[in-house]
Parts: C-alpha cells; structure tokens; sequence
C-alpha cells in the first residue's frame, strides 16, 4: 500500500539555505600572531599554543617567521554538535555508534 498524510511536506534540499545543514568538514581560517617568545626566526618545527572556543591547540609557525609577525591556518571542524534530533537513521556522512530506541 501507499500513500501520503494531508498537509505533510517534505521540503525540497536545494531551497534550505546552506547554513542551516550542518557540514563534516567545514572549514575555518584563523590569523595568529608570532608570540614574543620566537625571536629567532623560526626554522618550521617550531609550535606554539593557541586557544579556540575554550580548547588549546598546537600549531606549527612557518619557516622564517618571527615574533610580532602574523600568519594564517586552517582548521577543519565537524558541525555535527549542531544535529540535535533527525528524521533520517542518521547524519549523512556518519556511522551510528550507540542507538536508543523509542518506546511508545
């Protein structure tokens, strides 16, 4: 059998802006300065401590520079914190690893 629920509509993926549907890869570009620490200029195995939404992160300064001077990077994030309920068996893109099922 088939059919459809009156007043039931699924909306068309293409019409939901982009920035509501959460991304596995998103990708976020952050401008650190060189700490005051480097003043040689620093040979690319050189790190340095930077905090992002709370947590700290180790990066790597580039070959050449030195303290006061800034460059970029970019970190690659999963949005997926973002999902909190979902009428598909899960997250496109992932794999469910612990599942509850519903009692009615």
């Amino acid at each position: 059998t088939g059919g459809s629920l009156q007043g039931v509509v699924y909306p068309n993926r293409a019409k939901v802006p982009g920035e509501n549907l959460p991304s596995l890869t998103k990708e976020t570009t952050y401008e650190v300065k060189v700490p005051e620490t480097i003043v040689q200029p620093s040979d690319g195995s050189a790190t340095m401590s930077c905090a992002i939404n709370g947590a700290d992160k180790e990066i790597k300064i580039p070959k050449g520079l030195k303290k006061d001077d800034t460059f970029t990077f970019t970190r690659t994030d999963s949005e997926t914190e973002k999902v909190f309920t979902s009428t598909l068996p899960s997250v496109p893109g992932m794999d469910v690893v612990q599942s509850k099922p519903i009692i009615w």
